[in-house]
């Protein structure tokens, strides 16, 4: 039996109902982060800042989308299919019609809100939803987490269901891997290697572009969708789809924060909750001010080492900061170091740092690099 897409006619309707009730749902939101900004006399650079409850509202809204799917779809919502096996998952993605459309988000596990919500906009913009759940090994670097990377797969599996995931595709490493079997075959993003998070981590991009082309050929989504919080590998994807000719779009969307802004991220849990994790905004607070710095005026011309050095200084303001990796002032199209922009030009300001023993990074898009990614982005 074929796997067809929803009933449109019936989902219309409902959609047009639901459309106005999430709508107003936005509207007071937007309202309330606006007499909050008013109250508190901050700019607009820093809404993020400001302490409303972030978190338990971003709950709430993957509630009410996932709700929304199962209300509008009770007859066609198929059971969550979890696909063990390279097999098995190409014998589903067979089964879809040719005329549906198929999101993927591919994952490593260990989810949060930051995933939910990237599930959540592949299910609005749908017909079939695929999420990858699988640690690859490949972009670890010695020394790194690989072995300790944290994993949840039957919670990860009840927040897709509720986001609305039709498949899950959660192969073993020996699979996408096979033991004894050295490839001759790898995706090596030469340019990329040389970037500040390249050198930081030095099997990571290729790492990356291998699994990523694997998972590609092997779900064949029409988009894919990934978070801003890893921009260099969301450009880096971009480029690659568009090299090598692969039929993927690939959407970048928002990064998801906690109240205090710190990117949700699945290595937060290291964070110590008592010591590391109050202070573990530090990376954003030193962004921001960069950003801040930037956008002053956007015709002015601020140099890289302008723009370093704000950051900096409030990163060696909080003494739990072990190391500072790097800060990276960089091009929005191929995260080449810049030697100045303005914010009328663009760039991405981001960083990895050590709080205690555990890398945080982080980034903020600046100008018309901003203006790029939101047309990408499904909001």
């Amino acid at each position: 039996m074929k796997i067809h897409a929803l009933n449109i006619t019936r989902n219309r309707i409902s959609d047009t109902i639901f459309g106005a009730f999430y709508a107003a749902f936005k509207l007071v939101l937007y309202l309330r982060t606006s007499a909050a900004a008013a109250s508190t006399a901050v700019g607009p650079t820093d809404l993020a800042m400001v302490k409303l409850p972030t978190e338990r509202i971003r709950r709430f809204e993957v509630m009410l989308l996932s709700h929304r799917w199962r209300a509008t779809a009770p007859c066609t919502r198929r059971l969550l299919h979890v696909a063990n096996s390279i097999e098995e998952m190409r014998k589903y993605r067979k089964n879809v019609t040719s005329n549906a459309t198929i999101g993927f988000v591919p994952t490593m596990g260990a989810l949060h809100l930051g995933h939910a919500s990237l599930a959540q906009i592949a299910r609005g913009k749908n017909d079939i939803v695929v999420a990858s759940i699988f640690v690859n090994p490949t972009q670890f670097s010695k020394g790194e987490d690989l072995d300790k990377y944290p994993k949840t797969l039957e919670s990860d599996l009840k927040m897709l269901d509720d986001a609305g995931v039709d498949c899950v595709f959660v192969p073993t490493r020996d699979m996408m891997y096979p033991p004894g079997h050295n490839s001759l075959c790898h995706v090596e993003p030469v340019q990329f290697s040389s970037i500040l998070e390249g050198k930081a981590r030095p099997d990571f991009f290729r790492g990356v572009a291998t699994i990523v082309t694997k998972l590609f050929n092997i779900v064949q989504p029409s988009i894919a969708y990934f978070g801003q919080k890893d921009i260099s590998q969301c450009i880096l994807l971009q480029r690659m789809v568009t090299d090598l000719n692969i039929p993927v779009d690939i959407q970048v969307c928002d990064t998801i924060r906690a109240e205090d802004g710190l990117a949700l991220s699945s290595r937060n849990t290291y964070l110590d909750k008592v010591t590391e994790r109050p202070v573990a905004n530090i990376l954003y607070r030193a962004l921001m001010a960069a950003h801040d710095l930037c956008m002053k005026d956007v015709n002015r011309k601020v140099t890289r080492e302008e723009l370093v050095n704000t950051a900096l200084a409030i990163l060696k303001t909080e003494k739990l900061v072990t190391n500072v990796e790097y800060v990276s002032v960089a091009s929005h199209l191929d995260m080449t170091e810049l030697d100045s922009v303005s914010g009328a030009s663009g760039c991405v300001l981001s960083s990895a740092i050590r709080l205690g023993s555990v890398r945080l990074i982080d980034n903020i898009l600046v100008g018309k690099a901003n203006d790029v990614y939101r047309l990408h982005r499904h909001t």
